[in-house]
């Protein structure tokens, strides 16, 4: 690199005293040429005073040009944090960027430069500040090329080349499980069942909510969500479904419906998401004078994402991706008691496009394949109470799954393959409103080893 020696840099780095999980004690400055006018200063005077990593456009630091910052680059932040007095400050100077770095470098432009990591002051304290700085590759530069960091504390290793497809892996199984939980059901709109609605249960750490239009129109659409928080690890999916059928006879309509999502998980500073969509055909069909119903539907499309492994910098890939289901349903009446009983058979296919990630590692190409069938039966029975009417409801089915991967995607298999049971149990009451207040439960993996679920949901539900 021109104007600076890359050794040096790492010899600087190893040289400064470090303390494992912390900033170091002892102060510590250091200087260091990038090119032209610019350098690099990374200073700490150690325990609780002050401490940035930044650019400077001459040696003594009185004309900056960007500060470190914090979390994930951010092209769009507006401020840079350093520390100062054992606070966390706010200073006008933006975050370090390739355009800045390239206008420090003759001859190297932007699209050469690829950062790696880059934090800021982002702790409480000053000792919970495991490292600050920020590191870069250069490529397609000949004599520049390389990777150049620039930390003071423990810095990160940059991730292995397993990390990344491994993270990958289990993000496509995590979205497969809920792209076939989310899927609308489809027999309401020929059987009369499908009401518009709202609902929503949110609680401290995670929550969800459900809206759909009414089904007695040829237009319809629906719109889901759910997020959760546990420690370190955040996790959120939405999903819309739009669709437009036609009547072809009394007992049969056919559609074409379209179908968008987004996944967001992160755990520490590893983070994953990604939008998708799927577009296919589907029908509805009756058997004459019988309250027999069956579904199906065949859709495609892909999912644009993005990953970062450790902080380090954000890879893109694509996924193809095929869903399929065929579902049967019917309708028993025993006085009140009425009893549903179902069929239903579902098969998703992902695949992962192989790509070079900013390291110069290639990522196989990887993929999944989900296949599950479930029969069960629902209940639905009215009871008179003094001063309510209830809705109790539950059911009991019989679910095998079974995914199959290729490459790492091969061992990100769900705990839920296999044989297992599933039970619900719940009750609702319906205000003079219109409202509906409902309580339930469930209970999942009965019958498998090493996987149960369960939970309590309340909700509020307004139909329209």
């Amino acid at each position: 690199m021109r104007n600076i020696l890359s050794a040096a840099i790492t010899a600087a780095l190893l040289a400064s005293p470090q303390v494992a999980r912390s900033l170091p004690a002892a102060a510590i400055y250091h200087h260091d040429q990038l090119g032209g006018t610019c350098w690099i200063q990374r200073r700490s005077t150690g325990t609780t005073g002050s401490a940035y990593v930044g650019i400077t456009a001459d040696w003594e630091g009185r004309h900056w040009r960007a500060f470190a910052t914090s979390g994930n680059v951010n092209l769009s932040q507006d401020l840079a944090y350093e520390w100062r007095d054992g606070q966390i400050k706010y200073s006008d100077y933006p975050a370090v960027s390739a355009d800045i770095l390239a206008g420090c470098l003759p001859g190297v432009t932007a699209d050469n430069i690829n950062i790696e990591y880059q934090r800021g002051a982002d702790a409480d304290t000053f000792a919970d500040q495991e490292y600050m700085g920020f590191s870069f590759t250069i490529t397609g530069s000949a004599e520049d090329d390389g990777y150049y960091p620039f930390f003071i504390g423990v810095a990160p290793a940059p991730p292995t080349p397993a990390q990344t497809p491994e993270q990958i892996a289990g993000y496509m199984q995590n979205r497969a499980t809920q792209t076939i939980a989310a899927q609308p059901d489809l027999i309401g709109f020929l059987s009369g069942a499908s009401t518009g609605s709202f609902s929503a249960d949110v609680t401290q750490s995670n929550g969800n909510f459900d809206f759909a239009t009414s089904g007695d129109r040829p237009v319809w659409a629906t719109l889901q969500g759910s997020w959760s928080e546990f420690g370190t690890t955040e996790s959120s999916y939405f999903f819309g479904a739009v669709g437009a059928h036609t009547q072809v006879s009394p007992d049969a309509l056919v559609g074409i419906m379209f179908e968008f999502d987004r996944l967001t998980q992160t755990d520490g500073a590893t983070s994953v998401e990604g939008d998708g969509y799927l577009v296919g055909p589907y029908f509805v069909a009756k058997l004459p004078n019988q309250p027999l119903f069956i579904e199906g539907r065949l859709l495609t499309g892909q999912t644009e994402n993005q990953v970062s492994v450790v902080g380090a910098a954000t890879e893109t890939f694509d996924t193809q991706r095929t869903f399929a289901s065929i579902k049967v349903a019917g309708q028993l009446n025993y006085g009140e008691l009425v009893l549903t009983p179902s069929l239903t058979a579902t098969h998703l296919r992902d695949a992962q496009d192989a790509f070079v990630d900013t390291l110069g590692n290639t990522v196989a190409a990887q993929g999944i394949e989900v296949t599950s069938v479930a029969a069960g039966i629902n209940f639905a029975q009215p009871v008179s109470l003094p001063n309510a009417e209830l809705m109790l409801t539950g059911g009991i089915s019989g679910i095998w799954s079974s995914s199959e991967g290729t490459e790492f995607a091969s061992s990100a298999a769900p705990t839920t393959d296999g044989q297992r049971a599933r039970i619900t149990l719940g009750a609702s009451h319906t205000l003079p409103n219109g409202v509906v207040l409902s309580a339930g439960t469930f209970y999942d993996g009965i019958g498998l080893s090493g996987y149960e679920s369960y939970g309590l949901d309340l909700g509020v539900q307004m139909q329209f």
